[in-house]
């Protein structure tokens, strides 16, 4: 084996007379400052957070960065932020903001509104007063409406639920809120626990299909006494919405 030397200091080997050079180690990385890798980005960081209303966070203004053409990564935004003293506003602070300016986000479907009064229809009083107890079944009935989005529209669902035992004794699935869908819920019910049922009180909210005379009556023929409180009120079915969620 022969040793040659070379101008560049690289020490060949010849073996069998060939001569093959030694692999030199690459050089170094160059290694930048932040100044020299993003020169210009604590200005414009500064003016794209105040260019969106002083709300944009990490992962916001890494996004902007990018689409304007600095080549910054998320951990020196995240850097500069800090440097600069700003930083993103949280969940709770825009939803104040938008309250105080009375805007909110778009929707993918029309808001549902399932309690509807009727302001000319008389009410029943109040024999519950939250109190949701019963010693034995068929003592108290709670009903409630309630929606589902689906692919084709809209599905409401009634339901009315037995306070002693907590379980559904009728229910109706409508693609409609008419008074018939609680018609219907309160014949599955009556057909399952008996046609007659004295003592019996059922209790709902001031929805206009429990206000209206037809469930009334047909309240009046299984020998049980309405019960209505307020329009919507969350804690007067809130048995029905424990049940709904377990079901």
């Amino acid at each position: 084996m022969v040793e040659l030397l070379t101008n560049s200091g690289a020490t060949p080997t010849v073996e069998h007379g060939t001569a093959k050079p030694q692999s030199a180690s690459p050089p170094p990385p160059v290694v930048l400052r932040p100044s020299e890798q993003c020169s210009g980005s604590p200005p414009r960081a500064s003016s794209f957070w105040k260019a969106n209303y002083e709300v944009y966070g990490i992962q916001k203004l890494s996004k902007v960065a990018l689409r304007a053409g600095e080549v910054v990564g998320r951990d020196q935004v995240a850097r500069l932020m800090r440097e600069l003293g700003i930083a993103g506003a949280r969940r709770h602070k825009l939803a104040r903001l938008m309250r105080e300016l009375g805007i909110a986000g778009a929707r993918r479907h029309k808001r549902v509104r399932t309690t509807r009064a009727d302001e000319r229809a008389a009410r029943h009083p109040d024999l519950v007063d939250r109190r949701f107890m019963a010693s034995r079944p068929n003592q108290l009935w709670v009903t409630d409406l309630t929606y589902m989005p689906t692919w084709a529209g809209v599905a409401y669902v009634g339901f009315i639920v037995d306070v002693f035992s907590r379980t559904i004794v009728g229910w109706r699935a409508a693609a409609n809120m008419r008074t018939d869908m609680v018609l219907d819920a309160l014949e599955m019910a009556r057909w399952s626990r008996g046609t007659k049922l004295p003592g019996l009180v059922c209790h709902s909210d001031a929805g206009s299909q429990f206000t209206a005379v037809r469930f009334g009556e047909r309240l009046a023929e299984l020998g049980a006494r309405p019960s209505i409180r307020s329009v919507g009120d969350w804690s007067d079915c809130e048995i029905v919405r424990c049940r709904r969620a377990a079901a």
